[in-house]
Formats: structure tokens, C-alpha cells, sequence
């Protein structure tokens, strides 16, 4: 009996194996680290990415909120680029709209065309002898975190485990006053499904109380696809505004 308790316990040890999944997650600190190892090694070997990807936009005051739906590519052989295409959008309790809306970040530019209002912007991110890798780069400007410099995320958060269910662990990111974060998020409620080890969802309440809520659905790793997937034809009458970089 005694040998049978040492390996029971031996595996209950282990990463989500028995017991309550959330008093585990609030008793062991090192935790954290063991989940951020395993988004390490999925990161390390992401060659190409795409999902569905719904995007809640909401502000407390006046009260208010957009949803919009759409496409999330990655490509990451030679220069990275991500592409987001939103096909649809409801504002409030409006009916959905189709639409057509799309973010090119090529680790050195956002491009955004909005085809709406028939413009297109281009905001530099990083210096054009200093590209990022482009997850790190959307990072920059939207808390899409968890696929670039995972080993990195405790320089810039305070991390901890909030909840644990059955295929998913979410963790509590808040940022560190040295952070670049710092003036953007108060917080960021991280989700990670513990099968795939692959980020699902990101939560960030902004200082001014605004919430940014993004879904990764029905994600298909290294699979291949065109790659004129980030080839975009841009009319030539739409208005066009380039953004330098912010030193």
C-alpha cells in the first residue's frame, strides 16, 4: 500500500493531474513557471498559425461596446508577418454588419486599411534595421501576448494563477511600474488551453476603464497555406496616412 500511495502522489505532483484543480493552482507558486514553460516550447515551434478570432471592444463610460469577428494568420518563415482580417462587426444592440477591415503587422510597419472609410494607415512600430518578430510586434499594440518572448513576460508582469478547469488555466498578469505595458493595462486575465498549450483568450482592462477582450478559436497549427494570404490590394483612391515612429 505504501508503494501505491508513492506513485499516486508522485503523479498528482505533475502538472494538473488530480485533485481540485483550483486549490492546486493557489498552492503551488511554481505553477506559473510550469505553464510558461510549455507555451515556451508551442512558441519555439509555431512555423504557421490561424484561428478565428472574435474581438470585444467595451467602455464603461458612456457604456458601449463593439464586437467584431474575423481571421488571425501567422506565417513565421524568414520575416514574420500576421495578418487580421475582421469580416464582420455589431455595435450595442445593432444588427451584425458585414465588413471588411484589415491589420498587416510585418515586424516592422501596421498597415490598416479600413475599407469603409477608404483609407489606409501606416504606423511604424520598430526601426526598419530592428524587426520584430511580428506576435511581438502586434503585442505592441494589442495584449495579444503568449507567442513571443513567453520567457520574457515575468520581466514585464507580476504573474499569478486565478483559475484552473479542466483544459484550460487562466493566469493573472499584472504589469510592473518599469513596464511598457504599465500605461496601457491595469491588468490582463490570460487563458491557455493546457492540451494544445496555445493562448485562447486575453482580457486587459485599460487605466481609463476600457476592456479589451480577444478569442482564438479553432486555432490550426503548421498547416500551410498561400502566401499571398498578406498580399492586400489597396484602391488606389483611398487616402493614405503614414505614422513615424514614436521615440
Amino acid at each position: 500500500m505504501k508503494t501505491i500511495s508513492l506513485i499516486i502522489f508522485a503523479l498528482c505532483s505533475t502538472a494538473f493531474a488530480c485533485g481540485d484543480p483550483n486549490k492546486q493552482a493557489k498552492s503551488e507558486p511554481n505553477r506559473v513557471d510550469t505553464v510558461l514553460a510549455h507555451l515556451q516550447k508551442t512558441s519555439e515551434s509555431i512555423k504557421t498559425y490561424q484561428s478565428k478570432i472574435v474581438f470585444l471592444n467595451k467602455q464603461t463610460f458612456p457604456e458601449s461596446e463593439t464586437l467584431r469577428t474575423g481571421m488571425f494568420y501567422f506565417k513565421g518563415d524568414g520575416s514574420s508577418k500576421i495578418r487580421v482580417s475582421f469580416n464582420t462587426v455589431k455595435y450595442d444592440d445593432q444588427p451584425i454588419e458585414q465588413t471588411k477591415d484589415e491589420y498587416i503587422f510585418d515586424g516592422i510597419d501596421l498597415t490598416h486599411v479600413e475599407y469603409k472609410l477608404k483609407t489606409v494607415t501606416i504606423r511604424r512600430l520598430s526601426e526598419p534595421n530592428h524587426p520584430l518578430d511580428a506576435f511581438e510586434l502586434t503585442s505592441r499594440y494589442w495584449p495579444i501576448i503568449g507567442f513571443a518572448k513567453v520567457d520574457e513576460l515575468k520581466n514585464d508582469f507580476d504573474i499569478s494563477l486565478a483559475e484552473q478547469t479542466k483544459n484550460t488555466v487562466q493566469l493573472r498578469l499584472k504589469p510592473k511600474s518599469a513596464s511598457r505595458y504599465a500605461e496601457d493595462y491595469l491588468n490582463i486575465d490570460f487563458y491557455v488551453d493546457t492540451e494544445k498549450w496555445l493562448p485562447v483568450r486575453m482580457v486587459a482592462i485599460s487605466p481609463d476603464e476600457l476592456i479589451y477582450d480577444f478569442k482564438l478559436e479553432k486555432a490550426v497549427l503548421n498547416e500551410k497555406f498561400a502566401d499571398n494570404v498578406f498580399n492586400i490590394e489597396v484602391p488606389a483612391n483611398f487616402d493614405k496616412n503614414i505614422i513615424p515612429l514614436e521615440k
